[in-house]
């Protein structure tokens, strides 16, 4: 059985009211799930905060998943969605604060930060999730020729930050 058919097995199960295949679906994508998070700026704490604020939410709508659509799809969106309305939270701005100090040390966290929420969303769907255009643009609600666009202009800005950042004694071929 195929990984997307197995999904929705363990999907219609869980409608049907098995926890025990809804876990099997938290079990799969959990790690998942927290990578993406985690490289859209979040650090430990807030982490489990919203992994499991997306797993709620996906437990609540369970039966309002569209059936052609992909479950790992579906739990990238709510998760995406999760993230960006914990960023419109005006208690955030407090913590943004902690993070951009802890950014100056690291170039990676600082680059990524750099970018905005959505883009940085679509960053790491696209390049690092390995999910196709279409994929991304279903979770973000946008088009595909949207994605492409978005994704080589924060991978630009990735870059460029990132380079600035390393400062001026890193070198391009990693050479002393």
């Amino acid at each position: 059985m195929g990984e997307s058919a197995r999904d929705w097995r363990l999907l219609t199960l869980a409608r049907a009211g098995d926890l025990l295949a809804f876990g099997h679906l938290v079990e799969q994508f959990q790690g998942p799930l927290a990578r993406y998070l985690w490289c859209l700026g979040e650090h430990e704490a807030g982490l489990e905060r919203l992994l499991e604020e997306t797993f709620v939410a996906a437990y609540r709508t369970l039966h309002q998943i569209a059936a052609r659509t992909s479950v790992q799809v579906w739990l990238y969106s709510i998760a995406t969605q999760v993230v960006l309305k914990q960023q419109s939270n005006a208690v955030m701005d407090g913590l943004r604060a902690v993070q951009h100090q802890k950014t100056q040390s690291d170039p990676l966290r600082g680059a990524m930060a750099s970018i905005g929420l959505q883009d940085r969303c679509i960053l790491v769907l696209y390049a690092l999730e390995g999910l196709t255009s279409i994929e991304v643009a279903a979770i973000m609600n946008v088009s595909p020729g949207n994605v492409r666009t978005r994704f080589r202009r924060a991978q630009a800005r990735f870059n460029t930050v990132y380079v600035h950042l390393l400062g001026p004694h890193a070198r391009a071929d990693g050479g002393e």
